[in-house]
């Protein structure tokens, strides 16, 4: 793309593609207003009317910068040094999509960052839009608001106002979530990259806590982790189930009936899910509204894989060194591979 300023080139790589002058207009667009709405942490923390809970939120995340650095062996640089108050909830809406009787997510392909399984846009109309666009076509779309999105290092990026007021152990993990991006990024794998950030950041909250020494609230963080877990292997157990009818010989009518069933019967098991918890469950919003296979996707690229990687941190004994260093040799594998290679660590 000869002629281009450098940081439009990164838009390219971050909210996947330039391939049409609208979706690189509003990215552009999106991308610098984040940049001339910077502020230095440092400074703010030095103004007096700054409101005191930004103030111990931003002194919490140097905290953590520091910690992740030092403890978790990640390449912070100038990441989160800066401040930037959004209009907004969100700071990006992921659109994702897929055909109506299979998992096998659309995608959307460019330099650098390779194929990757959802398209982000700064505007929740734009993105709106396109989601509706696919369905029109027949696919499956669900549209997710995002708080914070990693340039991979090409670009130091800000603390956002969509996540700065998050509970602490919510704020580290997605601190730590989008640095382990820039330590490891394999293009073209969603899936792989997205698990490893998770499983990076569980453990970096887990040393966190403990560090802390807050006993009782870390028991509460492992509960809430346990109930995650149990709801994310529930759409899981349900996804399987669905795989299976989508590549029997059944005729389409009835795989569209027997998707039906599953996702009602999957609802059902919520429901006794969350009289188990004793009604605490945080996910009733997410399960009672639409569901099809892009909103599944959306959930399976961030976890999928994070029970293998979790048993290979296991199996170097929490070294994340070597952990690390067994995670860049899986670049060398091929996508199905690497996968296969995951999905099979106990």
């Amino acid at each position: 793309m000869p002629g281009l300023p450098p940081i439009l080139l990164v838009l390219c790589l971050c909210l996947a593609g330039c391939d049409s002058l609208g979706y690189y207009s509003q990215a552009a667009a999106g991308q610098l207003s984040l940049l001339s709405g910077r502020q230095p942490i440092a400074e703010i923390l030095e103004q007096p009317d700054t409101l005191p809970e930004l103030k111990t939120q931003l002194a919490l995340v140097q905290q953590l910068r520091e910690f992740a650095k030092r403890e978790l062996l990640l390449p912070v640089g100038g990441q989160y040094s800066h401040y930037v108050a959004l209009d907004r909830d969100f700071v990006v809406w992921n659109v994702f999509a897929a055909e109506p009787l299979s998992f096998q997510p659309r995608t959307w392909c460019y330099p650098i960052a390779g194929c990757v399984g959802y398209r982000g846009y700064f505007s929740e109309e734009k993105a709106r839009n396109t989601a509706a666009m696919m369905d029109a076509q027949g696919l499956d779309t669900y549209v997710g608001g995002v708080a914070a999105y990693s340039t991979l290092g090409w670009l130091d990026d800000p603390v956002l106002s969509s996540f700065i007021y998050r509970e602490e152990a919510r704020l580290a993990d997605l601190i730590f979530h989008e640095l382990a991006h820039r330590m490891l990024y394999i293009p073209g794998d969603t899936l792989f990259n997205e698990s490893f950030a998770t499983a990076v950041a569980s453990e970096g909250v887990r040393r966190w806590m403990l560090q802390r020494g807050e006993a009782d609230y870390f028991t509460r963080y492992k509960r809430r982790g346990q109930q995650r877990r149990d709801f994310i292997g529930l759409l899981g157990q349900y996804r399987e189930k669905l795989a299976v009818v989508y590549n029997s010989a059944a005729s389409e009518a009835d795989k569209y009936r027997r998707k039906g069933q599953l996702i009602d019967r999957m609802r059902e098991d919520y429901q006794a899910m969350q009289q188990r918890s004793g009604g605490t469950l945080p996910y009733t919003n997410w399960i009672t509204a639409p569901i099809n296979n892009a909103k599944l996707n959306s959930v399976a690229f961030y976890h999928d894989l994070v029970p293998g990687l979790e048993a290979i941190l296991a199996q170097e004994s929490f070294q994340l060194t070597d952990f690390y260093a067994r995670c860049v040799l899986m670049e060398q594998l091929t996508v199905e591979e690497r996968h296969r290679q995951l999905g099979g660590v106990k």
